[in-house]
């Protein structure tokens, strides 16, 4: 089913009330757990039946044992001033094609997923949509969690202009996907720490779509594993990584729009086939304990960066045939110094 006949029949589901079946969140137990029956309007979720989490005064949903496939689609904060959404929490497991977050306009909206313990949220053949309409909307993954939607047409972070979307990823939690847009029309940050991982078996876009898109990749942790890195668009897009490893079997690359975008490497390792900054507002800087290796030798497409003020590191070289950057050496003398005092004391 293609996106536009989706958003289609979205809209006349939400008019008539949808032919699949409607059950919409009201805690009317005051208990807070997903569980009961008694908390939804048409019963318990179960396939037929579209999911709603959208008034703000009800607060989320909270799973913890339940294993429960829903569709076709699950609709989480409709614009109302407030936070709701789905906490998934112990052994649940929760099956649903598509998810949209803040699906009307309205201030102050937050819609939130939250999965942590040994939970798994699987989107299967659709996608995850933080920012349909309006509204902040956050997913969270953290503990053994997973957010699998390798089966699916990927994740949107931050869709719509005037959205925002956060994916934050941390402790050992694993988020699988196609690709995923960062910032597409609209605001998207994703945050990746500790021992958390993200694979893509596509690509990653940051702030790519619109002029007024943003899209931010925050890494102090963990691993990213994709195809490609692409940074900026038409939109304005950073990476900034302090830690972790990541590996890109095509291109980590920078728009050649005038937009552009930054890469700032301060720590942690990545590996790519291949590196590509384009003619745009560009810069790409390794520093601190950075280390940046591209395969085969690139060392005349290095120096030319560097030629051009597009590209800033301390020295590349060859190693085993790949080309490897290293930190700028005012950084390096720093490390070197701190590594001189520790073995210093150590002595003593």
């Amino acid at each position: 089913m293609s996106r536009k006949l989706l958003i289609v029949l979205f809209a006349i589901a939400s008019m008539a009330g949808s032919a699949f079946g409607f059950t919409a969140w009201g805690n009317y137990s005051s208990d807070g757990t997903w569980e009961n029956a008694a908390n939804w309007s048409g019963g318990a979720p179960a396939p037929g039946n579209d999911t709603w989490i959208y008034v703000a005064a009800n607060g989320s949903a909270t799973m913890t044992t339940a294993d429960v496939t829903v569709s076709p689609y699950m609709v989480i904060a409709q614009g109302q001033a407030g936070t709701c959404g789905l906490n998934m929490q112990g052994s649940s497991k929760l099956t649903v094609p598509y998810i949209f977050m803040g699906n009307a306009a309205g201030a102050g909206a937050v819609g939130e997923i939250r999965v942590k313990d040994s939970a798994k949220l699987t989107i299967a053949g659709g996608y995850l949509e933080q920012g349909q309409i309006g509204g902040t909307n956050n997913v969270y993954a953290s503990g053994n969690s997973t957010i699998d939607a390798s089966n699916g047409q990927g994740f949107f972070v931050g869709n719509v202009a005037g959205t925002v979307g956060n994916l934050s990823l941390s402790n050992s939690a694993k988020v699988l996907t196609t690709d995923m847009i960062i910032g597409q029309s609209g605001t998207g940050h994703v945050t990746i720490g500790d021992s958390a991982t993200l694979t893509a078996t596509g690509s990653l876009f940051l702030g790519n779509y619109t002029a007024g898109a943003i899209g931010a990749l925050n890494m102090t942790g963990g691993s990213l594993s994709a195809t490609s890195l692409n940074v900026g668009g038409l939109g304005t897009a950073s990476v900034f990584m302090s830690g972790g490893v990541v590996t890109l079997t095509d291109t980590l690359g920078i728009s050649d729009t005038a937009a552009g975008g930054t890469i700032d490497i301060t720590g942690g390792l990545v590996n790519a086939n291949n590196l590509f900054l384009g003619l745009g507002t560009t810069m790409m800087t390794v520093s601190g304990s950075g280390k940046v290796v591209i395969a085969g030798d690139k060392m005349s497409l290095v120096k030319g960066y560097i030629d051009d003020s597009m590209l800033t590191v301390g020295g590349y070289y060859l190693d085993g045939g790949n080309t490897v950057l290293v930190p700028e050496p005012a950084s390096m003398l720093i490390l070197g110094l701190g590594s001189l005092l520790v073995a210093r004391r150590n002595r003593r």
